[in-house]
């Protein structure tokens, strides 16, 4: 009962100061209302501004942030021009899609002339984002329609504004179904393309990304923006221009395995992502909480390296210790020393032991271990042999040593070690000086184990 009435206290002071104060959510959008009337007045200045004109805006801009501008800087700037060519190119342009039929002869004829052009120049096969209008072509379609309503006008609203906004600060955005999540996006995406370190678009399919990579690159293109399109079945270099575009769309899949492959890739010719700058998610809670219950398993190919590893075998057995390398007892560790690394460059032949021979370090470190570990290092190392008593007469010497070189094993030996001596020491059984037990587990990842043990007896 009194936390009850503890709970109803609680809802109504909530209750109040939500009444008061608001909430957080209605506070942030007062915060951002001063800045959307910047972006209206803005772009107001920007209808009298032909296409060519408009679209060198991005070179202005790109200016700026060389001289040290910030994007903050030019954020209200940027996204009344994004705001005006999206009104221009995604909506007023549908004046020229034959399936609007729309009626040319309500421009006026002061305005045919421009419209012919254009329309000789799309006949042509030039680009859409390639065809500039004079000013008056857009007044005029917006005096006929003044309202932003498809086909003929695609203008931003301040609800759309807010969200691309919030997306610009790294925040989450929700938005209902129909209120225009991609148009909100295109905001961000091309304030944040200017820097010229590019942007990821993540969506939740292919069919997804395509169709916002070419209706958005519209405007992108427009604006001086590269676009590109990243989906299955593209090559490495595809790939990496598609990569190096200031604006890339894809699936969180792709740029997953993208992702992955390049950290699997040896030399940076093989890298097909840059360095990683800004994203937007499409559908995030779909992406990073249902997607994200798959993981993104990815593998290389199985390497025959029986040679590699032969060779590798051969050399480190010429390796002195703390000369060509130094061994750190307590965390099991190998370092090649610089002479090592002249004196293996020397062995093979090569001049660089860490460029495009880089790989032969690991068949190095795996067979110097195994040696160590087996005990056959010729004097390099002194093996500590495990000591185990039986009865106070019997005094047992082991090492373990994997029959695969390619690695020691350390972890599968010492489980079955301790297994084997628990059963010495049970049984009593002792085996003479020359005596040899191999064991064959049953299950195991790297063949099998060998355990060879001498007895010394006291009398």
């Amino acid at each position: 009962m009194p936390s009850a009435v503890k709970r109803k206290k609680m809802s109504i002071v909530d209750t109040v100061l939500h009444k008061i104060f608001g909430t957080p959510h209605e506070r942030k959008v007062k915060q951002l209302r001063p800045v959307i009337e910047q972006i209206h007045k803005a772009r107001e200045a920007l209808e009298a501004l032909d296409d060519a004109a408009l679209a060198a805006k991005s070179a202005e801009f790109r200016e700026k942030l060389r001289n040290g501008a910030t994007l903050e800087d030019i954020k209200v700037e940027a996204f009344a021009v994004c705001q005006e060519a999206c009104d221009r190119r995604l909506g007023i342009f549908n004046i020229f899609k034959p399936e609007n039929n729309f009626d040319f002869s309500r421009l006026g004829p002061e305005l045919q002339e421009s419209v012919n052009a254009a329309k000789a120049e799309l006949a042509a096969g030039k680009n859409e984002w390639e065809v500039y209008l004079p000013a008056s072509v857009y007044a005029k379609v917006r005096e006929l329609y003044p309202e932003s309503v498809k086909p003929f006008r695609m203008m931003p609203f301040d609800v759309q504004m807010i969200g691309g906004l919030v997306l610009h600060e790294g925040a989450i955005a929700e938005m209902a179904t129909g209120e225009g999540k991609t148009l909100a996006a295109a905001l961000p995406v091309y304030l944040n393309g200017l820097s010229g370190h590019g942007v990821h678009v993540v969506t939740v399919n292919d069919y997804l990304a395509g169709r916002d990579a070419k209706q958005m690159g519209m405007v992108y293109k427009f604006l001086g923006l590269t676009v590109g399109l990243i989906v299955n079945g593209l090559n490495p270099e595809e790939r990496r221009v598609s990569y190096n575009s200031d604006v890339t769309y894809g699936t969180n899949n792709e740029f997953g395995f993208d992702y992955l492959r390049d950290n699997m890739a040896v030399e940076p010719s093989q890298l097909v992502q840059r360095e990683l700058n800004f994203c937007i998610v499409d559908e995030v809670d779909s992406i990073l909480i249902d997607e994200a219950r798959t993981p993104l398993i990815i593998s290389g190919p199985a390497e025959d390296a029986t040679e590699k590893y032969a060779k590798a075998n051969e050399i480190a057995k010429q390796l002195i210790k703390n000369k060509d390398f130094s061994v750190d007892e307590k965390d099991k560790n190998i370092q090649l020393t610089e002479k090592g690394v002249n004196h293996i460059q020397e062995l093979m032949h090569i001049t660089n032991l860490y460029g495009e021979h880089a790989d032969w370090v690991h068949f190095l470190d795996s067979d110097l271990a195994t040696i160590i570990t087996a005990g056959r290092a010729h004097g390099v190392i002194n093996m500590e042999f495990t000591t185990i008593w039986a009865n106070s007469q019997c005094r047992c010497h082991c090492f373990v040593m994997s029959s695969s070189f390619k690695s020691p094993c350390l972890g599968l030996s010492s489980f079955w070690m301790c297994h084997f001596f628990v059963y010495l020491l049970l049984s009593n059984i002792f085996f003479s000086s020359s005596h040899r037990l191999s064991m064959h587990p049953s299950s195991s990842a790297s063949g099998s184990v060998e355990s060879y043990c001498s007895r010394s007896c006291s009398t």
